[in-house]
Formats: C-alpha cells, sequence, structure tokens
C-alpha cells in the first residue's frame, strides 16, 4: 500500500473514531442523569468529569510509551479488551432505562446547532488556517 494511500485510511480511521466519541460522550451523562437519584447527580457528575479528566491526560502520557515499544498499529488494539469488558460491565450492572416513549430527532435545533459550531469554527480560527 502506497504511503498516501495508508495515510488517508489512516485518517478516515481517526474521522470514525472522532465521530463515535462525539456520540458517545453526551450518553455517559445522559447515563448518569438517568441512573442516580436527584440527591448523587453533582457527586457522579464530578466523578465522571475527573475520569475524563483523567482519561484525557493519561491517553498521551501512557500512549507515548505504548506506540515506541508495540508500534503504532497494534496500539489501536488495547482499547478492545477494554471495550469489550465494559460492554459486559454494562449489560451486567446497568438496567434498562429505556421509557417507553418514542422520540423523534430535533431538526431545527440540530441545524441551529451546526450552524452556531459552524460559525464559532469560521469566526475563531487563524487568518492563515483559512482559505481565502
Amino acid at each position: 500500500m502506497r504511503a498516501g494511500r495508508r495515510d488517508g485510511v489512516l485518517i478516515a480511521a481517526r474521522l470514525v473514531q472522532g465521530l463515535g466519541a462525539a456520540l458517545l460522550t453526551p450518553q455517559t451523562m445522559a447515563l448518569v442523569m438517568a441512573v442516580f437519584p436527584a440527591e448523587r447527580r453533582g457527586t457522579a457528575l464530578g466523578v465522571r468529569g475527573s475520569v475524563a479528566g483523567v482519561a484525557t491526560l493519561s491517553g498521551p502520557t501512557l500512549g507515548g510509551p505504548l506506540v515506541s515499544t508495540v508500534g503504532w498499529r497494534r496500539v489501536s488494539f488495547v482499547n478492545v479488551p477494554i471495550g469489550l469488558l465494559v460492554l459486559a460491565l454494562t449489560f451486567l450492572l446497568v438496567h434498562d432505562l429505556r421509557t417507553g416513549r418514542a422520540h423523534r430527532l430535533d431538526l431545527p435545533g440540530v441545524l441551529l446547532a451546526l450552524a452556531g459550531t459552524a460559525l464559532f469554527a469560521t469566526r475563531t480560527a487563524t487568518p492563515a488556517a483559512v482559505p481565502a
């Protein structure tokens, strides 16, 4: 495989990974809100935030030596056993949270959020990063 094609595949995979994380992250807060009673939610959200902060710092810190020892191709598989363990524990420990109500996509809200994000991104980007 040529280097350019390999780079494109890696970039596409990271894009999919980022989109997956963007879809999952808000779900963790919704899960905390649904599982914990009102008087314990603040503590639960604080623990969630602390875990997210530690993960944000430890990923690059542990990832550097890991990539140096096993290589960047194999480092992606580190999360597979962790993900399988978390998935199994979720099925064992978290009860069914479905409410039985039908939900629909808030299309005007999605479009408004998309427009706001695009406006923010274009207005805060450095002039060198924005093509003329």
